[in-house]
């Protein structure tokens, strides 16, 4: 494309701060039984020796966030450098953990007997406080590198699966298998995930 200037994509000297949802799992179930919250958990990272300040968490897809809580090493649980001490000295993943309460209108949906599909959402600011952005488009780059914007997880609350029951988890799909176009599509589009659960 006569469009694309391959010239202004600089060599990566440093990664950005990002973030990955680890639980629920995306399309996975959770159980929604006499549930008044939802515990989500992720790990945040930022690229040359970056530490990792904050990690907020939301259920509504980004409308409200909340600051999750840092789980500390177990093995070093005193000799973390704080993250606003610069480059250079903090080179692992962080893990974070949040219990969010579930708002009136799901409640309400899950005691009805409905299942409520949820948008996870979580972000990270670094000790320089740099912030992911929203949408891969606001850090899109020619060679399609570094793009860290929000990690994004569907899941479903049921209200049938019990408390104590381990969230199902969808099964891998084979090599090279795409997800169904509908799937696809009403992720790309922000569509309810009625179809989905």
């Amino acid at each position: 494309d006569d469009h694309l200037r391959l010239d202004q994509g600089p060599v990566i000297q440093t990664l950005p701060v990002t973030s990955v949802i680890t639980e629920p799992a995306m399309f996975g179930t959770v159980s929604g039984k006499d549930a008044d919250h939802v515990t989500v958990k992720g790990i945040s990272w930022s690229g040359g020796g970056r530490g990792i300040c904050r990690a907020e968490m939301s259920i509504d897809g980004g409308k409200t966030f909340g600051a999750a809580e840092i789980i500390k090493s177990a093995e070093r649980p005193d000799k973390s450098v704080m993250p606003e001490a610069g480059q250079g000295r903090n080179w692992a993943w962080e893990q974070f953990e949040r219990e969010i309460p579930l708002t009136a209108e799901m409640k309400k949906d899950l005691k009805a007997g409905k299942k409520v599909n949820m948008e996870i959402v979580m972000r990270a600011i670094d000790g320089d406080f740099n912030k992911q952005p929203e949408h891969m488009e606001q850090a899109w780059n020619v060679l399609g590198i570094c793009c860290n914007h929000w990690a994004r997880v569907k899941a479903v609350l049921d209200p049938k699966v019990a408390a104590d029951k381990l969230p199902a988890t969808p099964s891998t799909p084979p090599p090279g298998y795409p997800y169904p176009k509908a799937l696809r599509e009403a992720y790309e589009q922000k569509q309810p995930m009625e179809q989905w659960a």
